[in-house]
């Protein structure tokens, strides 16, 4: 066998693609630049993975990562997952991250009906799954473009250094692979393996060290919730603290303790002025229910804001389109807090009004929070 080598810069990108889809496609083996080192890339199915198991010495029934091109094809394959996932899947893909997820078990089988069974088995292993998502434009390009389900092991044979040179992936398989793609100088500029990660109840588990740091998975992963209002007086905070006493029991920590478990939430008004303190009848009503907005004070909403957020509950689509309207980008990250309709400002009508308020912002909160963990 010939292997061809491609050189990716100053070569015709769109011909690359073509020729990296046909051979993966097809059941072949092709080598692939990442920002950490080469892969070795075949279709999830079983005899391309025997031949894979082969190129590489490897025994067989080795587990490989699922490689995609985009971030959001994580849904494709794990289709509900807690709220810190989505933070570092939207945070963190594509970059050097291997994501272990574990689907539940309904959307385990709805997959094993999609996928087939060959497939299914090929990429979840005791019902849990592996994903890389590379960053890098050559192995993006390749992986948004085929038909079959990717994965990409190191390129390696099984107890050697992984290849992070086109000319070191020749060295272990010329002749036994049928294309390389030379990302060149630039590719695989960490020349180390990706971080493999794990988040669930007990919080973020570093499966294997790689690129990033646990201190920098923790950031990535790290969930910035936000409640928008008008003036950020009432409505959004008392929905700010409800949360906070929510996640709080449910993490079994202090509220002030929820950065430390992976949960940001703040409050902000689409017209506030910066300073306010919150309504007394806010106060009040919170503190009843021993809580305090003692130490609230009221914040215009920001862009950036709005851009750090993995969720953002709006009272009013009023809210929702002031939002969009200083990022359209954000629309599938705002959402109202009560699924059943708008929550109306309490300024102006008594405590029983804010009473009424905050309960069905509590309820509304149980109603968002049950799925995001």
């Amino acid at each position: 066998m010939k292997t061809e080598v491609y050189q990716w810069n100053g070569g015709e990108q769109e011909a690359i693609v073509r020729a990296a889809v046909k051979v993966l496609d097809g059941g072949g083996v092709a080598a692939i630049p990442t920002e950490t080192v080469y892969g070795l890339a075949c279709r999830a199915e079983p005899e391309a993975i025997r031949r894979l198991d082969a190129v590489k010495a490897r025994a067989e029934g080795k587990r490989y990562s699922l490689h995609i091109g985009k971030p959001d094809d994580v849904y494709r394959y794990v289709p509900q997952m807690p709220l810190r996932v989505h933070a570092l899947v939207r945070k963190g893909l594509p970059g050097p991250i291997t994501l272990v997820c574990q689907p539940n078990e309904a959307n385990l089988a709805e997959l094993r009906k999609k996928l087939g069974e060959k497939v299914f088995n090929i990429l979840y292993e005791n019902g849990s799954i592996g994903i890389r998502c590379p960053n890098e434009e050559a192995a993006l390009a390749i992986l948004s473009q085929t038909v079959w389900p990717i994965v990409a092991p190191s390129a390696n044979p099984s107890g050697m250094a992984p290849a992070t040179s086109a000319r070191q992936v020749l060295e272990y398989f010329d002749g036994q692979i049928e294309m390389v793609v030379d990302g060149g100088p630039e590719a695989c500029r960490y020349q180390q393996s990706s971080t493999v990660v794990k988040i669930s109840d007990a919080g973020v588990e570093i499966l294997r060290e790689g690129v990033l740091t646990r201190a920098a998975v923790e950031e990535l992963a790290t969930a910035q919730i936000l409640f928008v209002c008008t003036g950020n007086t009432c409505r959004s905070p008392m929905a700010e603290v409800l949360a906070a006493n929510y996640l709080s029991k449910k993490m079994s920590c202090n509220i002030d303790e929820l950065p430390a478990f992976g949960y940001k939430i703040e409050s902000f008004g689409v017209s506030a002025y910066d300073g306010c303190r919150a309504s007394e009848e806010a106060c009040k009503v919170l503190r009843k229910k021993g809580l305090s907005l003692d130490r609230h004070r009221s914040r215009l909403l920001q862009r950036q804001d709005i851009r750090e957020a993995d969720l953002i509950f709006v009272m009013s689509r009023h809210h929702q389109d002031a939002v969009l309207a200083m990022n359209n980008k954000a629309a599938n990250r705002v959402f109202l807090l009560d699924p059943d309709g708008e929550i109306s400002d309490p300024i102006g009508f008594g405590e029983s009004q804010y009473q009424a308020c905050a309960t069905q912002i509590e309820q509304a909160i149980e109603k968002r929070f049950k799925d995001l963990l």
